[in-house]
This record gives structure tokens, sequence and C-alpha cells, in this order.
């Protein structure tokens, strides 16, 4: 069986920080952040928003960075609610 997509979840503390790593570091490009608001998608980091999540690839690898502690409630244009657990 062949993997073509591997897919990893991080509960981090800060999402600019977290892109700003495996951009410059690791050579991953974003693919799209929520900012804090939970109102919409930004295909870039924008200066002066905070952000929850973000989402990067490279090749066949994407991260999923979700800043920890945060509820989400509702996800755009879904019916689906994801809780992340406490922080450990």
């Amino acid at each position: 069986m062949k993997i073509n997509t591997l897919t990893l979840n991080l509960a981090v503390a800060d999402i600019r920080q977290t892109v700003q790593f495996y951009c410059v570091n690791l050579g991953f490009e974003l693919v799209m952040a929520v900012p804090e608001t939970q109102d919409g998608v930004d295909p870039q980091l924008l200066n002066g928003k905070e952000y929850v999540y973000a989402m990067l690839k490279k090749d066949g690898t994407e991260l999923i960075g979700k800043r920890k502690g945060v509820l989400w409630t509702t996800w755009r244009n879904s019916k689906k609610c994801v809780i992340l657990p406490p922080e450990i």
C-alpha cells in the first residue's frame, strides 16, 4: 500500500512562530490560516491578527497547527465540532 499524503495535527503555543519555523527552516508553504475571530480564512498571515489554526504543506506532507487551549465550537461550512484537549 502506498501512502500519498501524511497529515499531522499539532497543538502549538503560537501559530505565527510555528508557521515561520516550518516555512523558513523546512520549506513548507502556508495553505491557509484561521484568525482568532474564526470568521474566515486567510491565505497568508496578516499583521495585527492573531491566529488559532494554520495548514502547511510540503510534497505529500501536511501539517495542521492548532493553538493550545482554543475551543472550536463551529467550523466554517461544516456540521462537525472539534474540541481541542486541555493543555497538559
